[in-house]
């Protein structure tokens, strides 16, 4: 049954910083670990603050 539902109505979490990882993964989920792999220098670092950024922040205000 729950396999079922989940195909009707699958679980999502908060959005990613790609729309195509959102659905990929199907958003950030309480109580799952997503691992990034990439070679060195590559900007793992960069890429997980903008994530932590993204869920930190709900609206962006620009100021011009």
């Amino acid at each position: 049954e729950l396999i079922d539902e989940l195909k009707k109505t699958p679980e999502m979490g908060m959005p990613l910083m790609s729309k195509k990882l959102t659905t990929i993964y199907r958003g950030q989920r309480k109580g799952c670990v997503y691992m990034t792999s990439a070679p060195t220098g590559m900007g793992k670092t960069r890429v997980m603050v903008g994530e932590a950024i993204n869920l930190g922040v709900p609206e962006w205000y620009l100021f011009c």
